[in-house]
């Protein structure tokens, strides 16, 4: 067996980050099995796999704004050697990912969006996937009440149908006294093959959640204070 790695990454502290990395893993086994009359059977698989990070970063302090941007690029690809028992298998996928993000502090108010891309090939058999992300959120009464709300939807392409999938889902937040939170949420999920006598599938849940922060009391100095 024969395993690789290397990376390099760089920041310059508060706008720009940047992760490159690379791996491979390649096995050569060889195995010798009775129920075949002690025949030799050779396998040799090599997996492959990098990806690409960035991020960039503006901050305001006065305005109390922060805006970002991030992309993401990785690659993986699976060689299995032919035999005389298997033909010669290969797998290979990309994915891109760009993603925006804006957050207001003094409005308590935060949004983002994100596009996504992957294409997966086996053989002669491809897969396209595509769509998008969004979310947003909205603080009130000193960020003790909030309130969310999220949105995707994505588009599968291949040689056996095209379908789509989408999600969807809002929620409530409420802080009291900063020890006890409450959640409320609603979801959507939804799954369809694009044709005229599909019914498609979907899902709609709610969720009720509760929340504890316990903090250690502050111990008091000697002069009372």
């Amino acid at each position: 067996r024969t395993i690789g790695s290397a990376s390099v990454g760089y920041n310059s502290g508060n706008a720009y980050s940047l992760n490159l990395s690379y791996s491979n893993f390649e096995a050569d086994l060889r195995s010798t099995y009775d129920a075949a009359g002690s025949d030799t059977l050779r396998l040799r698989q090599v997996a492959q796999s990098a990806s690409l990070t960035q991020n960039l970063r503006f901050r305001n302090k006065e305005q109390e704004r922060t805006r970002s941007f991030d992309l993401n690029i990785s690659y993986q690809s699976f060689y299995t050697e032919a035999t005389e028992t298997q033909p010669e298998q290969r797998t290979g996928s990309y994915t891109g990912s760009i993603g925006y993000r804006i957050q207001l502090g003094k409005r308590h108010f935060s949004w983002g969006l994100r596009i996504t891309g992957s294409l997966f090939g086996l053989a002669d058999d491809q897969r396209l996937k595509y769509g998008f992300s969004t979310n947003v959120r909205k603080g009130f009464f000193g960020d003790k009440l909030g309130t969310n709300a999220r949105f995707s939807f994505y588009r599968n392409q291949s040689s056996a149908g095209d379908s789509y999938s989408l999600v969807a889902g809002g929620g409530l937040d409420l802080r009291v006294r900063r020890v006890h939170r409450f959640g409320l949420g609603l979801n959507y999920n939804s799954r369809s093959i694009t044709s005229a006598d599909d019914l498609g599938q979907y899902q709609v849940s709610a969720q009720l959640t509760y929340g504890m922060t316990i903090e250690p009391r502050k111990k008091k100095s000697p002069n009372g204070k």
